[in-house]
């Protein structure tokens, strides 16, 4: 005989059943939302890098025009900061080729993303897919987020530690934009 806890907790099985079910379709469809925010990603890069170029030359303008009294408060590092990094910004995809040869010997591939994965029973294939999609999108947020937080560093308001905190988003970003390359990297490093 079933004690009224124990129904309780039936109940609640039998409630998460049809959750379960459509947690396949949600993932389903974050796959095929995924590129398309990573390509809107690509776009806002753009973007800020044109903003941070003409923000730079308009800077320079200024700069050019002070007067002798004026130049003792002025200070040309930042506005060089937001050029380099508005150029880095127009070649983003570039940019995380230049990266991805550098930390791990290879050109980041599309084409050979799930290469790691092919060993994966079918069953995790349907999780596993759209998680490392959604980790690679992170990681395009991570990788842009630290070019923009670069060329804050040489501003007079800029907090401390935020060359480290860029390079750690760039790095981290690129870690997670190749995340089987990391996963496999990780697994030959320790479990060999």
């Amino acid at each position: 005989m079933m004690n009224r806890e124990n129904q309780k907790y039936y109940l609640v099985l039998l409630l998460l059943v049809p959750i379960v079910a459509q947690a396949a379709d949600v993932w389903e469809n974050l796959q095929t939302v995924i590129p398309d925010l990573a390509r809107l990603i690509v776009a806002i890069s753009y973007v800020a890098g044109i903003f941070f170029i003409v923000f730079s030359v308009i800077r320079l303008k200024i700069y050019g025009q002070m007067t002798v009294f004026m130049m003792s408060q002025a200070s040309i590092g930042p506005t060089f900061a937001y050029m380099i990094v508005g150029i880095m910004l127009l070649f983003f995809p570039t940019m995380l080729d230049i990266m991805n040869v550098t930390l791990f010997g290879y050109k980041y591939d599309s084409s050979e993303l799930l290469m790691y994965f092919q060993d994966t029973p079918v069953r995790w294939s349907h999780i596993i897919d759209p998680l490392t999609a959604l980790i690679q999108l992170f990681g395009f947020i991570a990788f842009l987020r630290g070019m923009i937080m670069l060329s804050k560093m040489g501003g007079q308001g800029s907090p401390p530690g935020t060359a480290g905190k860029a390079v750690t988003d760039i790095i981290g970003g690129i870690l997670a934009i190749n995340i089987v390359g990391t996963v496999s990297l990780i697994q030959d490093t320790l479990f060999s």
